[in-house]
């Protein structure tokens, strides 16, 4: 892919079965809930695989906060497996949570561009008719199994 976007951003989960999957400078695919499977991937540098923000809204307790002006900490409890992640972010009063995505390939996977599945950044907004500063979201899941990996900055 090169020069393009494939937009794959439904609340819906992709299933992409690929003989390789070659991003070139420029090209991105968007999505929120995506599985690869594949020979080889390579991402070149200025390719990228976006999930930011694509993930839950603020779904129960969710993550951490703190309030400084009362000093009060709270953690949220923690979710999923991390040996084997596949669950979205959880969402903040102000942002969305980062997506999910799962790379299967049997050969190589290079990564010279970028993958990200952010959470969305803190914000000062009305909240159930109460104005204040929220926190960040909590960041998606990155899964990659692949008989070789070469990732930039490794």
């Amino acid at each position: 892919m090169a020069d393009g976007v494939l937009n794959m951003t439904e609340d819906i989960q992709y299933h992409m079965i690929l003989s390789n999957l070659n991003i070139a400078p420029s090209g991105r695919i968007e999505g929120s809930d995506l599985i690869i499977e594949t020979t080889n991937v390579k991402v070149e540098e200025g390719g990228v695989i976006n999930l930011s923000e694509r993930g839950d809204i603020k779904m129960g307790d969710g993550g951490g906060y703190y309030n400084s002006s009362a000093a009060v900490y709270n953690r949220g409890p923690a979710y999923g497996y991390f040996r084997e992640p596949t669950t979205k972010g959880s969402g903040s009063d102000s942002s969305y949570g980062g997506g999910i995505l799962k790379i299967e390939a049997s050969g190589t996977v290079e990564i010279d561009g970028e993958i990200k599945a952010d959470g969305g950044k803190a914000g000062t907004t009305s909240v159930d008719g109460v104005s204040g500063s929220y926190g960040g979201a909590a960041g998606g899941s990155i899964w990659i199994t692949c008989e070789i990996a070469k990732i930039k900055g490794a």
